[in-house]
């Protein structure tokens, strides 16, 4: 195995045809999300990233018409803005399972899968985040121990 740097922005060209593209994310101590491309298909990880009240430029340029776009929906709305205990997560380096699927919509993704679960959500909170997005975009699934997604 051998490790390198890449630089943000860069776009790196692997044997077979596969391409890795990377655009930095929200994230208090940084982030880069990947876009993964390999005969004609597109595969976007959107970790540790939070939305704003746009969206963000380097995400919509990543994830445009990916195939698969796994994203951040860390909280939901109500978690996010505080309404549940008080403690809002604004700044925290997160999103949303609802603020996903706008994205989604918006950005023309065949399917998203909402992941980086909050570790205090039990099964069928996660399951109440997916039906909640599949409101907004109904491609949508919630990532779970065993998925298989067929490209």
């Amino acid at each position: 195995m051998s490790f390198h740097d890449i630089r943000e922005g860069q776009t790196i060209d692997l044997p077979g045809g596969t391409s890795v593209q990377n655009a930095r994310l929200n994230h208090p101590s940084g982030v880069l999300g990947y876009r993964v491309q390999h005969g004609g298909r597109a595969v976007v990880y959107a970790t540790d990233t939070e939305h704003y009240a746009i969206t963000d430029p380097k995400l919509a340029k990543l994830a445009q018409g990916a195939d698969v776009l796994i994203y951040d929906a860390t909280y939901t709305p109500e978690e996010y803005a505080g309404k549940v205990d008080g403690v809002p997560r604004t700044g925290w380096g997160h999103s949303t399972n609802e603020e996903g699927a706008r994205i989604a919509k918006e950005l023309g993704v065949k399917q998203l899968v909402l992941f980086h679960h909050d570790p205090a959500q039990n099964d069928e909170a996660v399951a109440e985040k997916e039906r909640r997005a599949r409101t907004i975009f109904p491609e949508t699934v919630a990532a779970r121990e065993g998925l298989v997604i067929e490209l």
